[in-house]
């Protein structure tokens, strides 16, 4: 039989999963589990704030915006658990929009942003479009640039924490081409959202 190989695991991830493990069995049993499902925020925002506490949001930002310098394999540990015991937080959807900003952000947007989601800003993506697609090829929702503002229409469908999160990350079509519009929950009204550039 050939050698493939073996998966190894660091020592962080190891003191990760022992933390996350005790952390998501103690503060997410099955009653509170049920419970969330009708909750109108869907999530406990005590929990979010201890997440926020424990550094889970830092974990993969960079030193320099107030991270932890670690690697997306060191979250993996806390998403396990999470998953494994149902916990309801929007500690996945956050991660993303941090890594979105990390890989397509400017210098300021990830000045601005990367520290506040490290601290615990709930942030999410919105990339799925009301037919359905997720092809960036086949964005229907557009942006109008005017002075500083980018005006956004259209829909998007499946935004996970959409209703709690502070930072949206939509992608849009501005001038024909493909851009990721930051929607700053501030910046939102009922029926539409504006976003400096």
């Amino acid at each position: 039989m050939d050698n493939l190989g073996t998966i190894g695991t660091t020592e962080e991830q190891i003191e990760l999963m022992d933390v996350a493990t005790n952390f998501c069995r103690d503060k997410s049993p099955v009653d509170k589990v049920r419970a969330l499902i009708e909750d109108d925020l869907g999530y406990d925002p005590g929990i979010w704030k201890e997440i926020g506490e424990l550094g889970w949001l830092a974990i993969a930002i960079p030193e320099a915006h107030d991270g932890v310098g670690l690697s997306m394999a060191e979250v993996v540990p806390i998403a396990e658990q999470m998953g494994r015991n149902l916990m309801s937080t929007p500690f996945g959807s956050t991660t993303l929009a941090a890594q979105a900003l990390l890989a397509g952000g400017s210098e300021a947007q990830q000045a601005e942003w990367l520290p506040k989601i490290a601290a615990g800003a709930a942030a999410t993506l919105a990339l799925r479009e009301d037919n359905g697609d997720w092809d960036l090829s086949n964005i229907d929702a557009t942006g109008d640039v005017s002075g500083d503002n980018v005006s956004l229409s259209g829909k998007k469908q499946l935004v996970l924490w959409a209703d709690s999160a502070e930072l949206i990350i939509a992608s849009v079509k501005i001038d024909g081409a493909v851009r990721f519009a930051l929607i700053e929950r501030s910046a939102c009204r009922k029926d539409r959202c504006a976003v400096k550039r």
